[in-house]
């Protein structure tokens, strides 16, 4: 079983690495420039790059990588470029509403299917 268990890690870890690379970059290839949200749109050249340094984005892409992803793994999911929010208390705040809407959905799912389901078993083509 502790075998069974370890390959499973084991060819899991891949597919984590591939979704983790994905969406990195589909967070870099969002449209508008968060340098452009940020400094505003009568920002001066040196303006700009100080935001890019201060983002990080004056880094090499697998660099912003292995940062990215090292306070993914610790949870700490950056700042809100338009709030300056921390990301992590946006999700705590937004959790109990999105437990609450999982749960009632899973007991209509279950309220609709259970019976469904006993109904197909009874009646069989």
């Amino acid at each position: 079983m502790i075998g069974y268990i370890l390959r499973r890690i084991l060819l899991a870890t891949p597919t984590l690495i591939l979704a983790s690379v994905a969406i990195f970059l589909f967070l870099r290839l969002i449209p508008g420039a968060p340098v452009a949200l940020v400094a505003g749109a009568d920002a001066t050249p040196d303006q700009v790059q100080a935001v890019r340094r201060e983002l990080g984005l004056d880094r090499p892409l697998p660099v912003q990588y292995v940062i990215w992803l090292g306070g993914v793994v610790r949870g700490d999911f950056g700042r809100s470029l338009i709030g300056r929010n921390d990301i992590g208390e946006q999700i705590a705040l937004a959790y109990p509403a999105t437990l609450e809407l999982s749960v009632a959905a899973m007991a209509l799912a279950l309220l609709v299917a259970a019976p469904l389901g006993l109904l197909a078993a009874l009646h069989p083509r």
